[in-house]
Formats: C-alpha cells, structure tokens, sequence
C-alpha cells in the first residue's frame, strides 16, 4: 500500500491531488470515514473549503454525511458556517440531518444569519426553528444580533417567541436596542415584545440604549411608557450613564423628553457630579449646565462638583463650575476644592483655581468707582 496523508492533503485544500488520490482509493487501503489527528474526517474538509466535486465524490465513496469532530461539527455545520450554498444543497440531497447540535448546542441553521435565502432552504428540508443553543439564545436572538429584518420577521410569523429569555436573562428587543437596530425595534413591538422588561444589573431599555449610544432608539424608547428615571442595581439612571460617557446628545435628547436633570443616584451623585468626575468629560459638563443642572448638589460626601471635578482634572469643567463662595465649601473630610485638587496632584487644577479666584479679584477691584478729589 502506498503512504499518502489524505488528511494533510485535504487540510491544505490540494484537493485535485486528494481527487486523484480518491480515484484511486484500494491502492491506499484508507478508510474515509475515520477521522485524523484534527478529529476531522475528509469530508468536513471538503465542506469547509467549498469544493464541490471532492464533496460529491466522497458520498459517492459512502463518506458519512453526518460524521462530527471533536467540537461535535457535521459537514453541515461547517458548510454553513462558511456560506457555501453548493455543499449546503449536496448535502441536503444526501440526506443530511438538520438537527444535530455542535459543542456550542447549535444546529447548522444557527450559523445562516447572515443568508435569509439558505436559512429558508434549511428550514424546508426539516431544520427545526424552535430550538436553542447553549446558552438559551433561540433563532430569534441570532437573527437579531445578525440585523436581517426579513429572518426576524419570518421567525416571528412562524410562531418564535418574542420575549424568549437567554440563560442571561436577554430578550430578542434587549439585544436590538444595543446594537441599534431601530427597524427591528420596531418589528419586535409590533409584535408585542415586552418594552418594560429589565437586564439582570436592573436596566430598563433606555439604560440599554444609551450605554450603548444608540440615539435613535432612544428617541424611540422616550416615546414610549419608561420610567426614563430609573435607577439600576449601582443607582444609576440612563441620565448619569450618558454624562458618565461623555454623550452629550444623548443629554440633550434625555432633558428634551423632562429626564430629572438632577436625578440622585445611591451617594447622592448627580448627572453633573458624575461628568464632573471624568478629566474627560469637560463638554458633558457644559451640556448638563445648559440644561440648569444643579451647581451647587452636594453629594453624601458633601462634595459639590466643583469638587469632583478637581479632583479628577477636569479643567474645563472647573472652569464652569468655579464660583468663588464654593472655594471655602469643605465636604465630609473637611476638603476644599482647592485641598481636593492637591490631595490628587492636579497641579494644573490647583494653579487654575488660584488663576480663577486672582482674576475675580481683579474684576472685583476694578468695579469699584473711583472717588475724585474736588
């Protein structure tokens, strides 16, 4: 018998050798059903690549359509995986299974997202659409996460459930509000999704949708019945993740629909404490101000956000914060904004507010009039 690695050949796609090679198997003595040192037999090789003729040959050889490697992959599996319609069809004809489950619990359709027309033909050859994987993601989620409105529509009008839950507690509507896909938002409504739902860090949607700095949903969720003031499990509420993140559109569409600007999280922390803390975040500061955010809250602490912010660096925003009655203002540890600064080495902080409160000075003096001497 002659020595000839077909699992190397085919691993390395030559397959007009491993042909040759097939069309002259008895003189090889090899079984094309046992798998090599990768646990891949040849026609997961052939399905991967796409080849279709080395496909064709090995059923004609009686390779085994439903044979599975380590990670409990069929030559379906891959097939899908890599879009190849040709070997999707072979292998539908020789009566491939649809249903079996890879090592992350998902069958061949889950890998089809992205092709609404071969999930379609999958699905007429008996894949079943009411399953899920691993991790209690359905069809539904998948075809969410992938953004294809036309196989979110098809699953919900063949019966999948719209408020399916994964092993995380995620909705099909949670995972479109992260990644912005307003149009299916709007699908997944219309056919009843629940919009009042919360994540497992007690987030309503709109947290959701600005964490992810998704604007247009949020103008989509403000129209709708939220608490738009909701604190989630750290006490913050969409408002202060969006000043936390220095989104300041998301600002300003949130004050637009009468978000409480000076909502208080668990310390006591506004919307502007928070922008304020982040060196960062100077125009989030300018953004809230706009709107009439508090100056002048003070946190459990007792620390207004001219405190935070010179803590933190933020000189633009201690440029807007800075009043002089708030220089002598001591929070619970008996600091000053200026002592804050200092206590964090923000050295340009610490000369800025010196800078701030001679130039005040100089305003000052020159306002007084002048006494003429008669």
């Amino acid at each position: 018998m002659m020595n000839f690695d077909f699992g190397d050949v085919a691993r390395s796609g030559c397959f007009l050798v491993l042909n040759v090679a097939l069309d002259n198997l008895e003189l090889y003595g090899y079984d094309i059903n046992v798998p090599d040192k990768h646990s891949n037999c040849l026609l997961h090789y052939s399905a991967q690549h796409g080849n279709t003729e080395t496909t064709l040959k090995l059923l004609t050889l009686k390779a085994l359509p439903d044979v599975v490697n380590a990670r409990r992959q069929t030559p379906l599996h891959l097939a899908c995986i890599h879009q190849h319609k040709p070997i999707i069809k072979i292998l539908a004809d020789s009566n491939a299974k649809m249903n079996i489950k890879d090592h992350l619990g998902q069958t061949p359709l889950f890998y089809l997202a992205n092709s609404p027309s071969l999930a379609e033909f999958l699905i007429a050859q008996g894949a079943d659409i009411n399953i899920s994987n691993s991790i209690g993601e359905t069809l539904l989620h998948v075809a969410v996460k992938a953004g294809k409105k036309t196989l979110v529509q098809y699953f919900l009008e063949h019966g999948l459930y719209v408020d399916a839950k994964t092993a995380c507690g995620d909705t099909p509507l949670m995972f479109a509000v992260q990644r912005g896909f307003a149009k299916i938002v709007h699908i997944l409504l219309e056919h009843g999704a629940d919009y009042k739902i919360e994540n497992h860090k007690s987030q309503n949607l709109l947290h959701l949708a600005v964490e992810n700095q998704q604007n247009e949903v949020c103008e989509r969720l403000l129209s709708m019945e939220i608490n738009f003031d909701q604190l989630d499990r750290d006490g913050a509420s969409p408002l202060h993740l969006a000043a936390q993140r220095n989104y300041c559109d998301i600002i300003r569409i949130l004050a637009e629909s009468n978000v409480k600007i000076d909502q208080r999280d668990f310390d006591n922390y506004t919307p502007l404490h928070v922008a304020a803390s982040n060196k960062n975040n100077g125009y989030a500061v300018a953004v809230l101000l706009e709107q009439h955010a508090s100056i002048d809250a003070v946190t459990c602490n007792g620390d207004l956000p001219l405190h935070k912010a010179a803590g933190s660096g933020n000189e633009k925003a201690v440029k807007l914060l800075y009043r002089k009655a708030f220089l002598s203002v001591k929070n619970r540890c008996g600091l000053t904004p200026l002592m804050m600064a200092e206590a964090h080495d923000r050295r340009s902080v610490v000369y800025l507010l010196k800078e701030l409160e001679v130039r005040q000075k100089l305003r000052r003096t020159s306002a007084i009039p002048v006494k003429r001497a008669i």
